[in-house]
């Protein structure tokens, strides 16, 4: 009895020491969070522009602009499109010919494509609604304001290129797609990794799942599949992975980090084995390597779907990789000269810019700086509530009207047949 009774004290006492750890940690946390808003507030010295992140939640940052008075705001995103970048700026979005990120849809959409294609604009259009509401209620307890959209975007730049997804864009919208790795510097590679690349004759694999998916996102099964597939083939294989992998093939070698632009670069890399983001497609591409497309969440899906659209690549479902599929897969993407010589071809396109991307986007913010704001480049879109720029009230007026038109034409002919009628003709 005493045993249990201590036994109860001790967990007693431990479940209070958590919850006064989590009181604690709470209570910080909202200190932070008052000491950040506090910070908010505060005054600043004068900039001629404010550089804003696109995510969902960027409009909660325009209020800094306007209380401290910048007068250009340029938004970037990392990402190819995303439905906030081009709301703000007015992109068109049309979900017959543009494919909502986020979702393996090809550019070139059949009717089922199209279908999917509409359901997931209406579920962005709602979404952003729901966000732009809660941002406008957090703008109102920083800023007692309820003016969220006073200040516009003068310029996105978006991490797109024409060669690699063509689209119509706004023209306050400036495509530097590629822009870390073509105006970056190569460093030289470390003496162990130059020396297994010069050396191995059958070519080298690079396979990386990037730098924010989990290692966990690879089970059990999955790692037993690869580790199978990497011993039955004759390239050497750097696979990027953070723990530890028993029972791996003498070929392959295992480091958390590898110089990713580097071993691309080498003359002996024949394929790469991505996750597909797009910084990582942007690489395999300008340095003419083919890919394996293994997407796992966010864009990679639709990146995927345009790199094997525009045959650069096989994509394999993650989960149902299995051997044989991985082996067809990879063989093909070396063996082939079908894929060779569409990245290579597609390498040059990507390559050739009319001017460097750095001066580009010097340019363009020193543009906007020049001219206030530039808002005459502003497209009229970015201010169209949804049912004008879908023509929805034009639709239901055009429906509506017609229905009318219908029910009085009904109506005439059963007046006149009753007046036929009645006098007896």
């Amino acid at each position: 009895m005493n045993n249990d009774n201590s036994n109860s004290d001790n967990d007693n006492s431990n479940s209070d020491n958590e919850n006064s750890d989590n009181q604690d940690e709470t209570i910080h946390g909202q200190q932070n969070q008052h000491k950040h808003r506090q910070e908010l507030k505060q005054d600043f010295e004068s900039f001629d522009a404010m550089f804003l992140e696109i995510h969902p939640f960027w409009q909660c940052y325009l209020p800094l602009a306007k209380k401290h008075g910048v007068p250009v705001v340029i938004g970037t995103i990392a990402l190819r499109l995303y439905f906030t970048s081009d709301y703000a700026v007015g992109n068109p979005r049309l979900p017959s010919a543009s494919a909502v990120e986020g979702h393996f849809i090809e550019p070139k959409m059949n009717f089922y494509d199209r279908l999917q294609n509409f359901y997931y604009e209406i579920e962005s259009q709602v979404l952003h609604y729901l966000l732009k509401f809660r941002e406008t209620v957090v703008y109102k307890e920083l800023f007692n304001d309820h003016d969220l959209e006073s200040t516009k975007i003068s310029l996105l730049l978006i991490n797109n290129h024409a060669s690699v997804m063509p689209r119509v864009l706004a023209p306050n919208t400036i495509s530097v797609g590629g822009i870390q790795v073509k105006s970056a510097k190569l460093n030289p590679l470390p003496k162990d990794l130059q020396t297994i690349l010069d050396e191995a004759q059958q070519g080298v694999i690079l396979f990386s799942l990037g730098t924010i998916t989990s290692d966990d996102a690879l089970n059990p099964d999955l790692r037993t599949v690869l580790i199978r597939t990497f011993e039955k083939i004759p390239q050497r294989v750097l696979w990027k992975f953070n723990g530890k992998i028993d029972g791996l093939s003498n070929n392959v070698l295992l480091r958390k980090r590898f110089p990713q632009k580097e071993i691309l670069a080498h003359k002996n890399t024949v394929a790469f084995i991505s996750h597909c983001g797009i910084n990582s497609a942007y690489e395999a591409i300008y340095f003419g390597k083919p890919l394996v497309l293994i997407p796992i969440f966010g864009d990679q899906p639709s990146n995927a779907a345009l790199l094997n659209s525009l045959g650069v690549g096989i994509y394999l479902h993650f989960q149902e990789i299995s051997e044989q599929k991985l082996l067809d897969a990879l063989n093909e993407v070396i063996n082939s000269t079908r894929f060779r010589d569409r990245i290579e071809e597609l390498s040059k396109k990507f390559r050739d810019d009319p001017v460097p991307l750095t001066e580009l986007v010097v340019y363009w913010t020193e543009y906007v700086i020049r001219h206030k704001g530039a808002q005459d480049l502003r497209s009229s879109e970015a201010d169209m509530p949804a049912y004008q720029y879908f023509l929805i009230d034009a639709t239901m007026f055009i429906v509506i009207s017609l229905v009318l038109i219908l029910f009085a034409a009904k109506f005439l002919v059963q007046l006149i047949i009753v007046k036929l009628i009645k006098s007896g003709i």
